[in-house]
């Protein structure tokens, strides 16, 4: 027999109150006790981290990891999140301790023994087309139930990029009114294609907007800053690196006086990926070794990968192959939503809960999910559908404002006969840094650092260092 202990912190009791049962995440209790075992579940996005802790007389269910459990740390585990920013699978950075994938359940019986099991997984083997109009449908639903059940007093930030996602959420801020208890922020360089774009949009919806530069020193000057040692201690209970990304845009409005305790940010998470914007790096995957070349050149953003992480990403794909019997495509897409979107994008709202923000991801609500999950990928690629159905929204408030397209050009279509698929993602991901400098959506061009490929450098380098600080934070802890 061994003692089955659940250790919660407030922050996952208020989230598990006030989002999850609200607004769709979870359609069950995250814990179901039985007489002779337990159930612990997880959600489709993992928005919030589960851990199992095994030890030898005891197993422990909590959503964070903190000194006080006396675990070691795994240097194996510490390389792969140099790699991925991430752990693989149900590994961690630490010995005998357990994450719980998206859609995973673990069972636990009163002896100690326990299994895991999948009983949601992202694309359906029965995929059929559907209208814009079903969609529509199932996102007025979503924002509805939100805007019945927030808070009277609490304000809605909406990170408003140039992008469709983001675009949507503050398309129904305005169709249901919410527009005077609302306002939008973009960040990044202030010259930026997408800069203009969310402003212009912001205005034609009546949103107050608000424009933080990124530029060096402003990112040094947080960096280096008493606030972020303390956001590397709030970090490493969850052992992934930080998503950086618009931390320092939340420096700025806490230090403006925008920021109250128990707002809501709604960021647009991961509309794009549900879509099918994944697909076009798939199109020329036919054996399980081009699978694993592709997912290798997607997923990988250093040069030189160790001979150990490697084979870990090779068995973690083979996993996948095993577990779900899908085509490659899918086993790609499925493989990025267990490990990138889950692990990193989605825990990007731990940024929010830092400043003692609420949040929702609309863009990630159950029905959503499903809805994608069975749909056509004739109609996924290049997010067909999705494009059309929010187009024909934005047409109502004039807000269809097209941006850079940054798609497959048919010199790199006739590229592609020639070259392996790990190579032309990596042509892609370049090509996308080269025409986009200042562009939102692309990380390195967030950051004026000069020219594009310092920005490029500098960026990876500040990710690097960052994970190197919460490295070692935790090394200081052993």
């Amino acid at each position: 027999m061994k003692d089955i202990s659940f250790r919660f912190s407030k922050s996952f009791s208020r989230l598990q109150n006030k989002i999850f049962y609200n607004y769709g995440f979870f359609d069950e209790p995250i814990v179901e006790i039985y007489d002779d075992y337990i159930i612990f579940k997880g959600n489709a996005v993992r928005s919030v981290p589960l851990f199992f802790i095994v030890l030898p007389d005891k197993i422990i269910l909590t959503d964070r990891i903190n000194k006080n459990y006396k675990v070691s740390l795994n240097n194996d585990f510490l390389d792969e999140l140099r790699h991925f920013k991430y752990t693989l699978g149900n590994d961690t950075i630490w010995n005998n301790v357990f994450q719980l994938l998206p859609g995973q359940v673990l069972k636990v019986w009163k002896s100690g023994e326990y299994e895991l099991f999948t009983d949601y997984v992202f694309r359906n083997e029965n995929k059929v087309k559907k209208t814009p109009k079903e969609l529509i449908e199932i996102l007025y639903k979503i924002f509805e139930s939100f805007f019945n059940r927030i808070e009277s007093d609490k304000k809605i930030l909406i990170p408003l990029s140039g992008g469709f996602d983001s675009r949507i959420i503050a398309f129904m801020i305005k169709e249901f009114g919410f527009e005077n208890r609302a306002f939008a922020f973009c960040y990044g360089q202030k010259n930026a294609e997408e800069v203009n774009v969310s402003k212009n949009v912001a205005k034609r919806l009546g949103l107050d907007w608000y424009f933080i530069e990124y530029n060096e020193q402003f990112i040094n000057d947080i960096i280096f800053s008493d606030l972020f040692n303390k956001y590397i201690d709030f970090y490493k209970a969850f052992g992934v690196t930080p998503h950086i990304q618009d931390l320092f845009s939340l420096v700025w409005l806490k230090d403006n006086g925008l920021l109250n305790s128990g707002d809501v940010v709604i960021p647009g998470h991961s509309g794009d990926f549900l879509a099918g914007s994944r697909l076009v790096y798939t199109k020329n995957i036919n054996s399980l070794s081009s699978l694993k070349k592709a997912i290798l050149g997607y997923h990988v953003q250093i040069f030189r990968i160790k001979k150990d992480v490697k084979i870990h990403l090779e068995n973690r794909i083979d996993e996948i192959h095993k577990n779900f019997d899908m085509g490659y495509s899918d086993i790609f897409e499925i493989f990025d939503w267990q490990e990138r979107q889950s692990k990193y994008i989605a825990n990007s709202v731990r940024n929010y809960e830092f400043f003692d923000l609420n949040w929702f991801l609309p863009l990630w609500e159950k029905s959503l999910f499903d809805f994608f999950s069975s749909l056509d990928n004739s109609q996924r690629f290049h997010e067909k559908l999705y494009r059309e159905s929010l187009n024909l929204l934005f047409t109502k408030y004039d807000i269809d404002i097209k941006t850079s397209d940054t798609g497959t050009s048919k010199s790199r279509e006739t590229l592609k006969k020639f070259v392996s698929p790990e190579m032309i993602i990596f042509a892609k991901r370049i090509e996308a840094i080269l025409k986009n400098k200042g562009n939102k959506h692309n990380l390195y061009g967030i950051f004026d650092f000069g020219k594009i490929e310092n920005s490029e450098n500098r960026y990876i380098e500040i990710v690097g260092h960052i994970t190197e600080l919460l490295i070692n934070s935790l090394r200081r802890e052993e």
